[in-house]
């Protein structure tokens, strides 16, 4: 997980680290990230990949929110967390 101001991605800026990343699942694969850190990346080349990863998720339906519980009550969120602000809304 990158998130930072900076824009800084580390190795998640190299191809084949994210076509290791992407291609080794066997039964299921579950990315938690930043998106805006990854898609506004310091590193161009690193930004333009994941820009692509990104928006060919989103276009198959499968760029979604996380659906947090409480570890002290058990309920849900009246919304899922698909931003930093979405836990303060």
């Amino acid at each position: 997980v990158r998130s930072n101001e900076e824009g800084n991605i580390g190795f998640l800026s190299g191809r084949e680290r994210v076509t290791v990343l992407l291609s080794r699942a066997r039964d299921g694969l579950i990315l938690l990230g930043n998106s805006d850190t990854l898609r506004n990346a310091k590193n161009k080349r690193g930004a333009a990949l994941w820009g692509g990863v990104l928006d060919s998720l989103g276009e198959r339906g499968l760029f979604k929110s996380f659906p947090a519980v409480c570890q002290f009550h058990g309920n849900a969120p009246s919304q899922l967390l698909d931003s930093a602000g979405a836990l303060h809304k």
